[in-house]
């Protein structure tokens, strides 16, 4: 349950969804299975409990007067309040109100786990208020046992991430969503109250068709139930599934609204992404590139689309056919230069297709090298490749 006021809610932009935007996609990225709740919502902004203008004992009377702890039962509340009560030079009283909340809380949900943040400054940088508040948050945190902990976001925010004096743009809730991953993530490692699901492969047996009179076995392969799972979408801006902003926003960021699959290889601590038939703001389906440098994908993978002036890279090598159909299929890094393979010459019965090499130079250039194979006679139209650390027996060197 996010708790707070216009902060929590999401002012100025509350159909963005405020730090829930981002966050919500960051732990689901991390496995978890999670759901914000409260009776505040906006368009299709996920739930909260952001009151605009509330202070902390506002919050309090609302919790013992509108019941919203015994009506949604939260895993985990994060807390961020204190600006209206600081904006009213009530820091003092704030403390003592904070304390209280937390009680109220606790006697309420004794099983409930709360973050209590150290909270935001004003744009123009943090005043005396703020620091006695702020500095103030680790103590009575500590005072009320283990399932109070706190997260600084003191000095996550510089002036630009700023839309008026108070509240952060979309960017500074981003920054506000990361900080509260990273502790809900320390929380829930530390905790049997929720542990990320994995996406580890069970072995997939074969099944045999045999009957009991001895006929011959015919193994087969079979799909195992939950032996695999969904980590996330990586084109779009909305999960088609589970209507949640994508981490990549291709379509916001890039005007890329879909690709056919994608080819990886690692170059110089990156990886590419060969994506084939891209739809998106050029008129027609052409290839493109994008990379990212996300080590782990069970930890999100944002892609970074490579650009050539204001629009995205096509891969359009010189005099090679590149319509529908006709896709980079393979790529690998050798000595510190990059090779991609394309499809091209496609026929509707397949007859004609040929797979060319290509030499990679960025931003742009795609110059052929040679042609590998080519239909009917051919046989490696679409391959994988990689660097041999030695002669391949029967191989010309090379």
């Amino acid at each position: 349950m996010p708790l707070g006021d216009s902060i929590t809610f999401g002012v100025r932009d509350p159909g963005y969804g405020g730090y829930r935007h981002l966050l919500m996609s960051l732990l689901i990225n991390d496995g978890y299975k999670i759901d914000f709740v409260g009776s505040q919502r906006i368009g299709n902004a996920s739930a909260n409990e952001g009151h605009p203008g509330w202070t902390i004992q506002q919050i309090k009377d609302g919790i013992d007067s509108k019941g919203w702890l015994e009506t949604y039962k939260p895993d985990i509340i994060l807390l961020h309040i204190g600006t209206n009560d600081i904006r009213q030079d009530n820091e003092t009283s704030a403390t003592v109100d904070l304390s209280g909340l937390l009680d109220d809380i606790l006697k309420r949900l004794p099983n409930t786990h709360i973050i209590v943040a150290q909270i935001i400054p004003f744009r123009r940088g943090p005043e005396r208020g703020h620091e006695l508040f702020n500095n103030a948050i680790p103590e009575i945190a500590a005072s009320k046992g283990p399932r109070v902990t706190i997260v600084d976001m003191r000095n996550i925010l510089s002036r630009a991430d700023y839309a008026d004096g108070l509240h952060p743009n979309a960017g500074g809730y981003d920054k506000m969503a990361q900080a509260w991953e990273a502790k809900i993530h320390e929380l829930l490692s530390a905790s049997t109250l929720s542990q990320p699901a994995t996406s580890k492969s069970k072995d997939i047996k074969p099944s045999s068709t045999a009957s009991e009179k001895g006929e011959d076995q015919v193994p087969a392969i079979r799909y195992v139930p939950g032996s695999t799972s969904k980590l996330e979408q990586l084109i779009g801006d909305e999960d088609k599934e589970w209507h949640l902003p994508t981490i990549s926003r291709t379509n916001m960021r890039y005007q890329i609204e879909g690709t056919d699959l994608g080819y990886s290889f690692n170059h110089q601590g990156r990886t590419y992404f060969l994506f084939g038939d891209t739809l998106g703001r050029l008129d027609r389906a052409l290839d493109t590139i994008a990379t990212t440098v996300a080590p782990d994908p069970e930890q999100g993978v944002r892609l970074d689309f490579l650009m050539v002036g204001d629009r995205y890279l096509t891969v359009e090598p010189p005099g090679i056919s590149m319509g529908a159909f006709e896709v980079p299929v393979s790529g690998v890094s050798l000595n510190g230069q990059m090779y991609v393979v394309v499809s091209t010459n496609h026929s509707k019965d397949r007859t004609t297709d040929r797979s060319v090499l290509t030499k990679f130079i960025p931003p742009a250039e795609f110059r052929p090298l040679r042609t590998i194979s080519q239909l009917p006679a051919g046989r490696f139209i679409k391959m994988s490749m990689r660097e041999e650390p030695g002669p391949i027996q029967g191989l010309p060197p090379g």
